[in-house]
């Protein structure tokens, strides 16, 4: 298919001009996804509106159907290993524990996790469902609003966390501006996303691509609207030093298989070919796993300056 370009401002770079990746025609929402030629940002045809999403994802938790994919033992299970691995690799970055904000905690897994191994904790949602579930289930220190609203002391903290945010963020240079606000000096940030050079997405779009809309059901899979951007490493980068950040590392991660099929069932049961994708799915994760191009990447920042 004819790739066409459309006006629209680009985040990062500021160029007037955005490649259709996607048309909305064929996108849930009739939400085109576009990229920037000068610079490679992937994100949503005008973000979605100005309040459509936001809303949505406000009241996310909810829906019980939602909390309850959190709540399965095999998920939590998983996702404990991986918080565990995670909290391990940043105390080496800092060489000890501290004082952590998990940046959209939901329930708060992984303040838990966290305050078990010594971390002095807070946690900030959006939500006020998750924010009262996180304090009532685990007892955490957990307040509902934005970073850039937020009440939070300038230096507060040693180390700032979003497990799969920063593609939900709409202003995402405002954001990271904050959390490099309230970060002590020499601060950590560490953040998981979607990855665009992932090779699910680029499956996806080559059979779109190729093969027409008869497979353009692929795409809802991995360009979620909710997701206002799609961050290459490139990108990322670009972003972070824009905020005031330079990258530690970057690490290759993965959607754990129990979580990604409770995901699809709860969100695509409606579409008839969902327990197709689901069946294909642990194949392809080995695939990308071979290649090297798993769906996540986890980006390790230290803040610059005083």
């Amino acid at each position: 298919m004819t790739q066409t370009l459309t006006r629209e401002t680009c985040l990062l770079c500021e160029g007037m001009e955005a490649s259709v990746l996607i048309p909305g025609s064929v996108m849930p929402g009739k939400v085109g996804v576009l990229k920037c030629p000068a610079c490679g940002l992937v994100f949503l045809e005008s973000r979605c509106g100005e309040d459509e999403t936001d809303w949505e994802e406000k009241v996310y938790w909810d829906k019980e159907e939602h909390k309850e994919i959190y709540l399965r033992e095999e998920v939590q299970g998983v996702f404990q290993k991986e918080f565990e691995k995670r909290l391990g690799e940043i105390e080496r970055l800092l060489g000890k524990t501290g004082r952590l904000l998990d940046v959209g905690c939901g329930i708060g897994h992984f303040l838990k996790t966290a305050r078990q191994k010594g971390w002095e904790v807070r946690g900030l949602d959006i939500s006020s469902r998750a924010s009262e579930a996180a304090r009532e289930v685990y007892d955490l220190d957990v307040a509902v609003g934005t970073l850039e609203d937020a009440a939070f002391q300038k230096g507060e903290f040693d180390v700032v966390t979003l497990w799969d945010v920063i593609e939900h963020i709409r202003r995402p240079l405002e954001s990271l501006e904050a959390a490099r606000r309230v970060l002590a000096p020499g601060g950590t940030l560490v953040m998981k996303t979607p990855d665009e050079d992932s090779l699910f997405k680029w499956l996806a779009r080559s059979a779109y691509r190729f093969l027409g809309p008869r497979t353009s059901f692929l795409l809802k899979y991995v360009y979620y609207v909710p997701h206002y951007f799609s961050y290459s490493r490139r990108s990322m980068t670009k972003l972070l030093k824009q905020a005031g950040f330079e990258v530690i590392a970057y690490q290759k991660d993965e959607t754990p298989l129990e979580f990604a099929v409770g995901k699809i069932e709860t969100h695509y049961h409606k579409d008839p070919r969902h327990r197709l994708v689901i069946s294909l799915l642990p194949w392809a994760q080995r695939l990308a796993r071979l290649l090297n191009r798993t769906n996540k990447m986890v980006v390790f920042a230290r803040k610059v300056g005083p």
